[in-house]
């Protein structure tokens, strides 16, 4: 029997406009949609406010089915969200999913108490997990983990007309190109294991059909005038023989799109640059990290200065801008690897951002570091409602006291910038 869902995204960050729309949440709409399913998407991100305000805004519907999403990042948010749900919709069953619960579905189990979890993509077994509950095969407080989806081919279309679309469209985001900007994912996953990053998709990269995604480019710039897109796969050249027929793709199909993207500087060659700025790429970011080989060890980042120095010259000689972020703070950060990173920067004249290192649950320094946080906070969850997105420094790894490790911070984002 069909049941009625409710798919609701959480605030990202309030200090910011919403820039990108959720991608998962509208992929598992149009999932349980093409399983004749009854679902909707209640964006908080674009229709804001505290979570005791959210009542005034709820849809006055009887849902079977409420299925909470968010980062670690809204935790709290989350978290303070969970009784008001409660309140709204009593028979509902409350299920927690998105990238913050795959990275610790325990601790949120155990916190947030929802009726039942979901760690991982939607799309493998989103589906069989309604029917699970509807039949009362599954015990409530339980939670799922299926395996990745192996072939991204067959999953269904998003559900773009379940969303306040326009409202991400028309907001002026990181590539500042002019006109209407989408997001895209072309591929998941990343070919590394970088010791603080957390791979919700998994290590190894699966790709979409080429003829989807530029499927996928036609619908957005004909259904709603985007012009700019932004591919937010982690590492969109991980595979050259992919990157060539994208472009070519969008050659061909002469679709005049500008568009940025993320790369690791280890999978970029000159002729695949050169053919990404035919196909209308404008703007590249490299994640170098640091510029001292020994923080690059340390974060088993797997490249070099020297191959970082060579690709950021190369791809800077051919696409319009080139950005790169560093994270501030690693374990082993002392004055001699914060210099090394603000001189290799400027010699380079890099337009840099610097984020200050998150431990975030799923990493391999989080995991190193547990007992560090749990000597500083009473349990996980007060941890991860504070954590941020890399704004605001939450624990201090270094050699250096709190006050010095963050006017060391704030001298590497004011010097490491060379243009």
């Amino acid at each position: 029997m069909p049941k009625k869902i409710l798919l609701i995204n959480p605030p990202i960050r309030f200090r910011a406009p919403p820039y990108f729309h959720p991608v998962g949440l509208a992929y598992v709409a149009g999932t349980l949609r093409e399983a004749g399913h009854e679902a909707q998407i209640l964006d908080l991100n674009v229709v804001r406010g505290a979570p005791e305000t959210v009542k005034y805004i709820l849809p006055e519907i009887e849902y079977d089915i409420v299925g909470l999403s968010g980062l670690i990042t809204t935790y709290r948010y989350n978290k303070e969200l969970m009784p008001v749900l409660r309140e709204a919709y009593p028979q509902a069953k409350i299920i927690l999913g998105g990238g913050g619960f795959t990275s610790d579905p325990r601790t949120y189990m155990d916190d947030l108490k929802p009726d039942y979890g979901y760690a991982g993509e939607g799309e493998p077994g989103i589906v069989k997990f309604v029917e699970m509950i509807a039949n009362g095969s599954i015990e409530p407080g339980s939670y799922a983990n299926p395996n990745m989806m192996a072939d991204l081919t067959k999953i269904a279309d998003q559900a773009y007309d379940l969303l306040p679309i326009v409202s991400y469209l028309d907001v002026v985001k990181y590539g500042k190109q002019g006109g209407r900007e989408a997001s895209v994912l072309s591929s998941r996953g990343c070919p590394m294991n970088c010791n603080f990053c957390y791979h919700i998709f998994g290590q190894g990269v699966r790709y979409r059909a080429v003829e989807a995604v530029l499927d996928e480019l036609e619908m957005l710039k004909y259904g709603y005038g985007v012009t700019s897109i932004l591919f937010g796969d982690e590492c969109i050249t991980a595979r050259r023989s992919f990157m060539t027929a994208l472009c070519n793709g969008m050659i061909d199909r002469k679709l005049d799109m500008t568009w940025i993207c993320y790369s690791r500087v280890d999978t970029v060659k000159e002729d695949t640059l050169r053919l990404m700025a035919k196909a209308g790429c404008v703007q590249i970011g490299f994640g170098m990290e640091s510029g001292s080989p020994k923080i690059l060890k340390a974060m088993n980042k797997r490249t070099t200065v020297e191959e970082m120095e060579a690709a950021y010259k190369l791809a800077d000689g051919i696409i319009d801008h080139v950005g790169t972020t560093f994270i501030f703070g690693y374990p082993g950060e002392d004055d001699t690897t914060m210099q090394e990173t603000i001189d290799f920067s400027r010699r380079n004249k890099m337009r840099a951002v610097v984020f200050y290192l998150q431990l975030y649950p799923g990493t391999q320094v989080f995991e190193e570091h547990k007992s560090r946080i749990l000597g500083n906070f009473r349990t996980m969850g007060d941890y991860y409602s504070l954590l941020n997105d890399a704004g605001d420094p939450v624990i201090n790894l270094t050699g250096w006291d709190n006050e010095t490790a963050i006017k060391n911070w704030t001298k590497v984002r004011t010097e490491a910038n060379g243009k």
